[in-house]
């Protein structure tokens, strides 16, 4: 998915979230912010999330893995960001 320049949702609420990975692909010339329940993320000041450079990765497994929305915004706008989510079965 292409993030961009705005904040955007990438994970909606889940109580069934098992696992979920979000990937910054090789490629981007940016950085890629995240942040938990904060539609408002930004790339600076307090809203500053979570940095995800080229390359990189971020992954929240069990036993405490985060159920609420994931948000995330980026330096450019065309980096795109690789979002992985698993649920538990009912």
């Amino acid at each position: 998915m292409t993030v961009g320049t705005n904040p955007a949702r990438i994970l909606q609420k889940n109580s069934r979230r098992s696992s979920f990975t979000l990937i910054a692909p090789t490629g981007n010339a940016g950085v890629i912010y995240f942040a938990y329940d904060k539609p408002n993320v930004d790339v600076v000041g307090a809203n500053r999330g979570v940095p995800l450079a080229a390359g990189a990765q971020a992954t929240e497994t069990q036993p405490e893995v985060f159920e609420g929305e994931v948000y995330a915004i980026a330096t450019v706008a065309t980096d795109l960001l690789i979002v992985v989510e698993t649920m538990r079965s009912e």
